[in-house]
Formats: structure tokens, C-alpha cells, sequence
């Protein structure tokens, strides 16, 4: 461009890495296409054409050369005695041809597919996703929301069918996603019991949602599973497992197994580890029915008032170390890993009550911790049983939403609860309050 005086071909840039444009995209880098070698053999007739032509125009011998090496539109040169020289030189110095540009548009394509990080992709899904919900699905009256519920019936609908992996994202967990989130100033997370996080604020007006366009038919899903109650249908059923957390009280005789304060294990592991123990400190009696208490067992097991007791029969010190350790629940939602809650599972009450004008109501309450959304529960009842439904929050604190339903509905909640959202029976309390079917 130099020596021809900025005549003829040029080049304007129009678009950079790393510009607005390019944040648009799947912000990865140009795949990097080596030059092609000479062929052995092959220099001293590149040298003798090229400087058979040193005479001629320099400009039109560079834009010949450049329109030789282009490989992605595969062009060469056909301007003037120094085109055809340069088309001659690319045909000697880069023979084969043909399987040098496959060889090279191989190599591209194999760049392209290594700079497809998972994690990033997986980063990207989950930003844009968390966004358009934000942006356009969260309300108030949404407040508090449970992560969970954000993260489900929120944020999935505008993932364009693509499941959320945590797990392949740099954030490995929504805690922490959502956590970044809330340093960003998008939103406000605040935990509303153990290992139950709520939303209790958002930001609309944040300036990362300005140039958010959120998808036109994602959209339209979203508001018809939400007037139709289509969300129930992306409900993934919890599974409930009971476990025993390592305690204080216990931790002394765990930790030669390989366990720490906190650890949930299973009855059966718990009986596993007991055996071991037994065995592996030989404290079984001639009778195989008994074991000898060493200290550490003693120490674990044994009541105040039983100081001087040596010998115990091989399921009472099972169930001894059962009874000794913190009761818990194990929360899963599809293959995420277990949610651990200690303590006893506060199951969904059923239970009715007289309003005004002598009429009777349902309520149910507890619904957040088995993962369903009461906004989308009321909407399911209210369409098929016909009636008036209202969500609002309970009078006890920290203890969710509950919703309130028209007429004695126990029965039609129940089989909606054991049947569609798969809670066992256990963890739904008041089923026996349920109206008398009159014979005929």
C-alpha cells in the first residue's frame, strides 16, 4: 500500500477482537492458521521467478501473493504479468496444493473446536439466562424467592432446552453463581435457614440489563406455562434419604474411618464402620454375640450411669452409634450432589379453617422445602378444581409462603402432592382431614 502510493486494494478494519461486537458472540479468538512451508527443492525456482519480476510493479507482485495465500476463499491472482508470476510461484513453492489447503483448513478447524471451552459456554448460558429472568420474569411479589426456584422455573425457561450443569461452570455451585451476582449489585441473597438461601432483593435498573434482548419466544413459553401452569411440568422430583451427620459426640470413634464433624453417612455405612471396627480391634466375644467396649466405644456410647459396663450385644452398639448421632435429612434434585439438612424435615401441613361468612378454607403450608413453588402450585389447584386460590406469607417467621385454597381441597392436594410432585407420604401431614366420601 506503501509503494503504490495507497492506490488500488486496501484494507479497512471495521471490526477487532474485543470490541462490542465481539461481545456478542461466543467471544472466542480467531483460529490461528500457520503459513504454509515450501516444499524441499523448491526455493531456488521460487527465488528465479520472483526475481524475474523484481522489476515490475511491487504493488501489484504483493496483492498477487496475498490473493495466492488465501486460503479461506481460495482465490489467486489474475491481474497483470507479476499476478500470473505470483499464481506460478504458489503453485511450485506450495505443491501439493490441494492438500496443503485441506491440511491447513484441517488445522483451523481442529483451533476452533480446542477453543470451545465447556466452562465458558457454560458461564455464558448461565449469565444470559440469569439476566433475561431479571430483566423480565422476576416480579416483587416473587420476594422472598428461593434460589432454587429462581434457578428452575426462572431462569430455565430461557436456557433454549439446554440443561444447567453447575458442576462444568466455573462457579460449581448456584450458591456461589448467585453469590457473584449479588457483589455485581444485581441482587441481594440472604439465608433464610440452614442451607436455604432466599432472593430477597433485585436491581432491574442494573446497567448490565440494559442491552439485555430477551428472546421473543422464550418469553411467550414462559408467560404460557405460567398462565397454564406448564412450569409444574419442569418440576424434577426431590428424592429424600435419611442419613446420620457425624457430631461431636461421635466424631472421637469416626475418624479412624476416615470421617469428620459434619459427614453424612447412611445406616448401612454406619453399621459398615462399626463392624470394621470391631474386627479390625478384635473386641468380639467367644459367643459372637457380644463385643468388649474398649475406651473410644465406652466413651461413645455408654450413659452416665453405665460407667463400669464392658460388654454389649452387637446391635445395641449399633444402635447406640445411631441414636448418638445428628438425625438428617439428604435433599437431592435430579443428579445435583445432596442437600444435608440436619434436624427433622418439617413435613407440608394440611390443615383447614373457618373465614367470614362461615366458609371454609384449605391451607398448605411448608412447600419451599420440597422444592415446589406455591405461586405455581395455587395456579394448578385454582384451575382444576375450579376455585379461589391466594399465595401469602405465614405468620411464623422464616417458614416460607402458604397457600390458601377455597373449600375442604385436602383430598385433590394430596393426590396432587403424592402423585405429581412425588412427595412421600411421611412428609405430608393432615391427609386425614380430608372430607368423608357419603355412600350411596
Amino acid at each position: 500500500m506503501y509503494m503504490s502510493a495507497l492506490r488500488g486494494k486496501g484494507v479497512q478494519v471495521l471490526h477487532i477482537l474485543g470490541d462490542a461486537l465481539w461481545e456478542f458472540g461466543d467471544r472466542s479468538n480467531p483460529p490461528q492458521i500457520p503459513e504454509a512451508l515450501p516444499v524441499v527443492g523448491a526455493e531456488e525456482s521460487c527465488e528465479q521467478e520472483i526475481s524475474a519480476d523484481d522489476e515490475g510493479d511491487e504493488s501489484e507482485q504483493l496483492s498477487g501473493e496475498i490473493e495466492s495465500l488465501d486460503i479461506s476463499e481460495g482465490n489467486q491472482s489474475s491481474s497483470g504479468e507479476t499476478g500470473g508470476a505470483a499464481a506460478d510461484v504458489s503453485g511450485s513453492a506450495f505443491e501439493p496444493e490441494d492438500s496443503e489447503k485441506a491440511d491447513v483448513e484441517g488445522e483451523s478447524e481442529e483451533v476452533e473446536v480446542e477453543e470451545k471451552d465447556p466452562v465458558a459456554a457454560m458461564d455464558e448460558l448461565l449469565n444470559f439466562c440469569f439476566a433475561c429472568a431479571l430483566k423480565s420474569k422476576v416480579k416483587k411479589s416473587d420476594l422472598p424467592l428461593m434460589t432454587s426456584h429462581f434457578l428452575r422455573n426462572f431462569m430455565q425457561p430461557f436456557s433454549m432446552g439446554k440443561q444447567f450443569d453447575l458442576k462444568k461452570s466455573s462457579f460449581k455451585k448456584l450458591s456461589k453463581f448467585l453469590q457473584a451476582k449479588a457483589d455485581e449489585g444485581y441482587i441481594h441473597v440472604k439465608e433464610q435457614s440452614k442451607g436455604v438461601d432466599v432472593i430477597t432483593e433485585f436491581d432491574k435498573s442494573h446497567s448490565g440489563l440494559r442491552d439485555i434482548q430477551v428472546p421473543t419466544i422464550e418469553e411467550e413459553n414462559a408467560e404460557t406455562g405460567a398462565t397454564s401452569g406448564g412450569e409444574v411440568d419442569t418440576y424434577v422430583p426431590l428424592t429424600f434419604t435419611d442419613v446420620y451427620c457425624v457430631n461431636g459426640a461421635t466424631q472421637d470413634f469416626f475418624k479412624d474411618s476416615g470421617y469428620s464433624k459434619g459427614d453424612a453417612l447412611l445406616i448401612s455405612e454406619v453399621r459398615d464402620c462399626v463392624t470394621d471396627y470391631i474386627k479390625r480391634n478384635e473386641l468380639q466375644c467367644e459367643d459372637k454375640k457380644t463385643v468388649t467396649l474398649d475406651p473410644v466405644l465406652a466413651h461413645t456410647i455408654l450413659k452416665p450411669s453405665e460407667g463400669d459396663l464392658d460388654k454389649m450385644g452387637w446391635e445395641q452398639v449399633i444402635n447406640r452409634m445411631v441414636g448418638k448421632m445428628q438425625a438428617s435429612v439428604a435433599i437431592r434434585v435430579g443428579n445435583e450432589p445432596p442437600i444435608v439438612k440436619k434436624g427433622k424435615l418439617e413435613p407440608i401441613k394440611l390443615t383447614t379453617a373457618m373465614r367470614a361468612s362461615n366458609k371454609k378454607v384449605t391451607l398448605v403450608e411448608n412447600l419451599e422445602d420440597f422444592g415446589v413453588d406455591a405461586r405455581v402450585f395455587a395456579r394448578l389447584v385454582q384451575k382444576a378444581v375450579a376455585c379461589s386460590c391466594s399465595v401469602a406469607a405465614t405468620d411464623q417467621k422464616n417458614k416460607g409462603q402458604s397457600v390458601t385454597i377455597q373449600g375442604n381441597q385436602i383430598a385433590f392436594v394430596g393426590k396432587v402432592l403424592l402423585e405429581k410432585y412425588k412427595i412421600p407420604r411421611r412428609y405430608v401431614q393432615g391427609l386425614e382431614n380430608a372430607p368423608k366420601q357419603k355412600k350411596r
